[in-house]
């Protein structure tokens, strides 16, 4: 119940409970238990079957899924786009498949943003434990022979599953978050505690009570102290696991166990819990992919609506098929199989975009710029010049040569996220003669002159912050230009300068950040300007928060002396709210491509109508020689 309930509020609130996530290992430690167990007692009765193993882990997984997934397709048809049924459909036939979790390895990272419209999102981890149960009990009877080895053989599984998932993190977070070997150690886990045959009544009253009350604890320190911008899986996932394999060694007896643990509600979320976690995550992402996942009232209500749903689910599917075996196993892989070749000739057919909602011209406007963030950035953002390389999905060990200080010339360094990137093009545009624009921009990784918190030294983080710094200390930068996406009023951006000064950057330049908008700019145009093309500027969905920061650091910088801060806000934002649309011919002529990237257009812009003159200042307020700005590259 604490596993399930923990995952479908964080989906709902992320702010409220932002470790929520971790729920999923308290899944995985659980399942490791149960499925050891299981196989531990059928292996000590002589009784052990793969093929009724394999039967009866269909019965409890397949028809759930099935209905979910036939539903999941069934809505999507009438409410996403080419591009959102193509990848829904995609996903939907690699979790027939079992290996949801590499499709969306490929495709979504769990956290971002944009994730939120990745219906079956959440099948990831199905998946990993759909893995598990094929080779799990193959090790499990070919350690039989040697019982003395089974725990040992088992803990050398959990570690070298451990220090592999640590070192996964560091080149690639996502593969390590999806994938089965840097998730197994916390399966294993649970499998341990099975093999070692703990019994409830050896261990004394208190004793089980402390260990049930930490166990509690930590769990509960983890789901509101852990969020989603940690290194995660890593060292922190130790605490979700091992408050979990606390609980479980504690027993059923003692008071927590009984009186909270084991109360009727939580018993019946325990009951209705995988149904419960399959319909919730469809239910939101499909209102959040229709802009219609807020205020907060709507996502609590689709969340009360999924209890339902799981429970008529449990009563009315899983108990005929599971506890009455009314449907046999061939039968279920049967639908499975249909399912599945339904799914992928979604994704084939493109996501059908001759359907009436996918052809209609705000669905194809939406799909333009996801197509734009995929597929269009390249030449504007430099992707070369970024330490980690999303199309092979993982750390880089170098940067393009393109990108480094030209030693024959005056140079700009270009250092932040990707929202840094999204200047590049702007900035380039304007570049004087004789100056060229150096460039170490990582998506996710804002400016630090430490490592990257609470990353490992060659994380591709702290590897891009590292070598922007060492480029900056080798001399050679006439000008520093800082970006990132949010959270400029944190830093102490006077450390960086005085940094800069000390090896020889004669201007320090801070810019601040675009305005942001949630869900998107495009989703916010379609759903409230798309029949006023004149409509400019525009005040739906702009984070506050981005505003009043930018408005804080206008009022501290405003007299430093040691950089420019250039309010992009300032130069783009009225009393009507901040400029959306450039003067060009619509529909397709956004400031931004999504909820605050600049788009290729958007950036020129802002160089033209704003850096140019703010860095022109500054210029000659320091007495920097050089061509007049002002020189375009068209």
């Amino acid at each position: 119940a604490i596993a399930v309930l923990s995952v479908v509020v964080h989906h709902a609130f992320p702010d409220a409970l932002p470790g929520g996530f971790v729920g999923v290992d308290i899944f995985f430690v659980i399942s490791g238990y149960l499925i050891t167990t299981l196989v531990r007692d059928a292996l000590d009765e002589g009784r052990f079957s793969l093929a009724d193993f394999y039967a009866r882990r269909a019965r409890r997984i397949l028809p759930a899924l099935l209905v979910v997934m036939g539903a999941a397709l069934v809505a999507g048809w009438f409410v996403q786009t080419a591009l959102q049924y193509s990848m829904l459909g995609k996903t939907a036939a690699a979790a027939a498949m079992f290996v949801a979790n590499f499709s969306l390895w490929q495709d979504a990272n769990y956290f971002a943003w944009t994730s939120r419209s990745a219906v079956l999102l959440h099948l990831w981890s199905l998946s990993v434990e759909e893995q598990f149960y094929i080779f799990w009990p193959l090790i499990l009877a070919a350690l039989a022979a040697f019982p003395r080895l089974v725990v040992p053989a088992t803990l050398a599984i959990v570690g070298a599953s451990f220090f592999y998932g640590l070192e996964a993190a560091q080149v690639d977070q996502s593969r390590a978050f999806y994938w089965l070997p840097s998730r197994l150690w916390e399966l294993g886990v649970g499998g341990v505690l099975a093999l070692l045959r703990l019994r409830s009544d050896s261990i004394s009253a208190p004793l089980s009570f402390a260990a049930s009350l930490l166990g509690l604890c930590i769990i509960l320190v983890s789901l509101f102290a852990l969020n989603g911008s940690m290194l995660f899986p890593g060292f922190v996932a130790l605490a979700p696991t091992a408050g979990a394999a606390l609980v479980i060694a504690a027993g059923p007896h003692n008071w927590i166990a009984r009186r909270v643990l084991g109360n009727p509600i939580a018993i019946f979320f325990g009951i209705i819990s995988y149904p419960l976690y399959l319909w919730h995550w469809p239910l939101l992402s499909l209102a959040h992919a229709m802009d219609r996942a807020d205020p907060w009232i709507v996502r609590a209500a689709l969340v009360a609506a999924s209890v339902p749903l799981a429970w008529a689910t449990y009563r009315f599917v899983e108990i005929p098929v599971r506890l009455r075996r009314r449907i046999s196993p061939q039968a279920l892989a049967a639908g499975l199989v249909l399912v599945g070749a339904a799914a992928g000739g979604v994704h084939l057919a493109d996501g059908l975009p001759s359907r009436s909602f996918a052809a209609d011209p705000r669905s194809v406007f939406l799909d333009h710029y996801v197509d734009v963030q995929k597929r269009g950035l390249a030449q504007a953002y430099r992707p070369e010049c970024d330490f980690y390389d999303e199309a092979a999905k993982r750390a880089r060990e170098a940067i393009a040569a393109s990108c480094l200080p030209n030693a024959a010339g005056k140079n700009w360094l270009l250092w932040g996220d990707s929202h840094a990137q999204a200047l590049s093009a702007g900035l380039r545009s304007i570049l004087p003669e004789g100056v060229s624009l150096a460039q170490v921009a990582t998506s996710g990784c804002p400016p630090g002159l430490a490592d990257f918190p609470g990353a490992p030294a060659n994380h591709f983080c702290s590897r891009s912050n590292s070598f922007a710094r060492d480029l900056i200390a080798k001399g050679g930068v006439d000008r520093l230009i800082l970006a990132q996406a949010e959270g400029h009023e944190e830093v102490d951006w006077s450390a960086f300068a005085a940094f800069a000064r000390r090896h020889g950057v004669r201007s320090i330049v801070l810019v601040g950040p675009a305005p942001q908008w949630l869900p998107s700019l495009p989703r916010i145009l379609v759903d409230h300007h798309w029949a006023r093309p004149e409509d400019v500027f525009i005040s739906e969905g702009l984070k506050a928060s981005v505003l009043a920061a930018d408005a804080t650091l206008a009022r501290r910088r405003a007299q430093s002396a040691d950089m420019t801060y250039v309010s992009l806000i300032g130069g783009l934002c009225g009393a009507q709210g901040c400029r959306a649309r450039l003067d060009a011919p619509g529909p397709y002529n956004l400031m931004t491509v999504d909820y605050g990237h600049l788009s290729p257009e958007g950036s020129l812009f802002v160089a033209r109508t704003i850096l140019r003159g703010a860095l022109d200042a500054r210029e000659h307020r320091d007495g920097y020689r050089g061509a007049a700005l002002g020189q375009s590259l068209d």
